[in-house]
C-alpha cells in the first residue's frame, strides 16, 4: 500500500499516548492507584526546593529559582508532549515559609489520595465519564479508522478538534518499538517492519466508560457480517489479526461489555503478541493495552481512503489537520 500512495517510510510511528499524556498520568497507568498517587506525592515532595542562602554581592553558581515548569500546547488533536523550561534568573531568594511546611503538606496529601484511591480500586470504582484508552484491529486499519470516526462524530458527538482515532501498530510480543523508538510500514530501508515485530494494524480511539459496549457492539457487528471471520481477506498475514486492547485486557471490568456486545459469535483469546492470523477462525485476540501498548502510524496513513472505498472530502481533511 506504502509503494502505491508512493510513500516510504521517511519516519517512523511513535509510542501514541492516552488522552492525559503526561508523565505523571502515565504513572498513574503503570503502577496500581495508591502505589502511584503516594509516589507522585514523593516526587513532589523531592522537587521542592530547599531553603536557599542568600547570594553574595560578588556572585556565584547559578540556581533555579523554582521547579521547571510542564508546559504543554493548546490544543492538540492527539496528545501532547510537554517541554521542560529553566527559569532564567540566576538569583534566588529566601522561601516564605519554611521547606518541611510545603513538604509536610504534599506528602500528607499524597497519603490520602493514596489511601482514598485505594479505597475506589478495591471497589472497582471509576470517575463518572472518565475516558478508556482502547483500541480495535480487524484487516486494513483504514476503513476500521473510518468507522471509529463516525461513531467519535454521530455517537459521542465529538467534533473534529476532539477526535481521537488513530491508525497505527499494536499487539507486538516484546511490546517495544525498533532502534530509536520507531515502528514502521513495511519498507525497503531496512527500518523497523511491524508486521516482522509481530505487530497488528489497530486504531487506538479514547471513550466514554459508559459508551464502550456500543463500541464494542459496531466491531463484533461488523466481523460477524463477513463470512471470513473478519473483513479484508485479500489481507494474509499475522498483520491483519483480528485484535481489541483495552486496560487489563480479559481481566478488566470492562469484559462483561465485550462479551455481551459479542454475544458469543466470536471466540476471545488471550493474546501473548505477535498471535496468528484470525481469517477463518472467528477469533479476537484481546490485550492489555498496559502490556501491549499503541504505536501510531505514519501520517500518511492516517484518514486514509480503503482500498475498496473512497471517503469524502472532509473526512480527507481531518488528515490535513493532523
Amino acid at each position: 500500500r506504502a509503494a502505491a500512495d508512493g510513500h516510504s517510510c521517511a519516519q517512523c510511528a511513535h509510542p501514541q499516548p492516552a488522552i492525559v499524556p503526561r508523565a505523571e498520568m502515565r504513572l498513574l497507568r503503570r503502577f496500581p492507584p495508591p502505589v502511584a498517587a503516594i509516589a507522585v506525592a514523593v516526587a513532589a515532595v523531592l522537587a521542592l526546593p530547599a531553603p536557599a542562602a542568600a547570594v553574595s554581592s560578588t556572585g556565584g553558581p547559578p540556581r533555579c529559582a523554582q521547579p521547571p515548569t510542564l508546559v504543554t500546547s493548546a490544543r492538540p488533536p492527539f496528545g501532547a508532549h510537554g517541554a521542560c523550561l529553566q527559569p532564567t534568573s540566576s538569583k534566588v531568594g529566601s522561601p516564605t515559609w519554611p521547606a518541611w511546611t510545603g513538604r509536610g503538606i504534599c506528602l500528607a496529601l499524597g497519603l490520602l489520595v493514596g489511601a482514598a484511591t485505594a479505597i475506589c480500586s478495591l471497589h472497582g470504582a471509576r470517575a463518572v465519564g472518565e475516558n478508556i484508552p482502547l483500541y480495535f484491529g480487524q484487516g486494513c486499519f483504514w476503513h476500521v479508522q473510518h468507522d471509529l470516526v463516525r461513531l467519535e462524530t454521530q455517537l459521542l458527538r465529538r467534533p473534529a478538534s476532539r477526535l481521537t482515532a488513530v491508525a497505527g501498530y499494536a499487539g507486538s510480543p516484546g511490546a517495544t518499538a525498533g532502534a530509536g523508538g520507531g515502528v514502521c510500514y513495511h519498507n525497503r530501508e531496512g527500518a523497523p517492519d511491524y508486521g516482522k515485530m509481530g505487530f497488528a494494524e489497530a486504531v487506538s480511539v479514547s471513550v466514554p466508560e459508559e459508551k464502550v459496549k456500543d463500541f464494542m457492539q459496531y466491531y463484533f457487528d461488523a466481523a460477524a457480517k463477513t463470512p471470513f471471520g473478519r473483513n479484508d481477506p485479500q489481507d494474509l498475514g499475522s498483520e491483519y489479526r483480528s485484535v481489541i486492547g483495552l486496560p487489563g485486557g480479559l481481566r478488566s471490568p470492562l469484559v462483561a461489555d465485550m462479551e455481551a456486545a459479542n454475544a458469543g459469535r466470536l471466540k476471545l483469546l488471550d493474546g501473548v503478541g505477535g498471535d496468528a492470523d484470525t481469517l477463518m477462525r472467528g477469533e479476537v485476540y484481546v490485550y492489555d493495552s498496559a502490556k501491549f501498548p499503541f504505536f501510531q502510524a505514519e501520517l500518511y496513513h492516517q484518514f486514509h481512503d480503503d482500498m475498496l472505498a473512497q471517503y469524502r472530502e472532509d473526512y480527507h481533511q481531518f488528515h490535513d489537520d493532523m
